[in-house]
């Protein structure tokens, strides 16, 4: 029967190469020892000698490279397949990894101390709360705003933040809102007007906004719109918008 061969290709990236007094302070050199035979010493790729030595110690052996000096290297290792032992190889890493996680997490869990910040926790409550109200509200603006232009409102993401310096703070909302457009612009089964599109966003962008009371010449909140028309069952988006305001000033 044929021998079967298995193979692993792998770049490791550019070859750094290192001058031998490099090697020998960290123990890699190999070229080091034959100084005394005589050997010119040069300079040794310390880390990508290191990387295949450990391939090595696995039965890999080297048949191929591609690249240049100074570029990266793609380098073909093969050896005779042998099924017992890449099944016993592949336990052995997974022991290994699953105890140095464990090893990392003691690590980690006696390293820290866990202090619980009660003015934090009330802040976040406070925060979701505010956010939860915002949420609300334009959800009301866009529903009230888009059936009367014939459309639906499909979405709403509000995200708010506060970020907090000392006794001061700085607030923003970003709005996301989704239109659905298909009873207003959709005809002929697939037909629509692109400029019929942003024509009717822009003028339920104009009712939210008036509706909200967002302060014009703003940047403390942003909302983006998209209109959408829906065609055999499949949301496609046909406009956008956007308004930049101030609710907090």
């Amino acid at each position: 029967m044929d021998a079967k061969w298995e193979y692993v290709v792998v770049s490791f990236g550019k070859a750094r190469f290192s001058d031998v007094s490099e090697g020998k302070e960290s123990g890699l050199s190999k070229t080091i020892i034959y100084s005394e035979a005589g050997l010119q010493l040069g300079q040794e790729a310390l880390v990508l000698q290191s990387q295949m030595d450990t391939l090595g110690k696995f039965g890999w052996e080297l048949v191929a490279a591609i690249g240049t000096i100074g570029g990266d290297q793609q380098m073909l290792f093969k050896r005779l397949f042998d099924p017992n032992r890449s099944a016993r190889e592949a336990k052995m890493i997974q022991e290994e990894a699953k105890a140095l996680a464990e090893k990392r997490k003691a690590m980690t869990s006696q390293s820290e101390v866990s202090l619980i910040d009660l003015d934090k926790i009330d802040q976040d409550k406070e925060d979701a709360e505010v956010q939860k109200g915002f949420q609300e509200k334009y959800s009301g603006y866009g529903t009230k705003a888009a059936s009367a232009k014939t459309c639906t409102l499909k979405g709403v993401t509000v995200v708010y933040e506060n970020m907090r310096l000392g006794d001061t703070s700085s607030r923003s909302l970003k709005i996301s809102i989704v239109i659905d457009g298909t009873s207003a612009l959709l005809s002929d089964g697939n037909k629509y007007r692109r400029s019929e599109a942003k024509k009717l966003l822009s003028a339920i962008k104009y009712d939210m906004s008036s509706a909200a009371g967002l302060k014009e010449f703003g940047t403390d909140t942003t909302i983006n719109l998209a209109m959408t028309i829906t065609v055999n069952g499949k949301e496609i988006p046909v406009a956008w918008d956007y308004v930049w305001g101030n609710s907090f000033k």
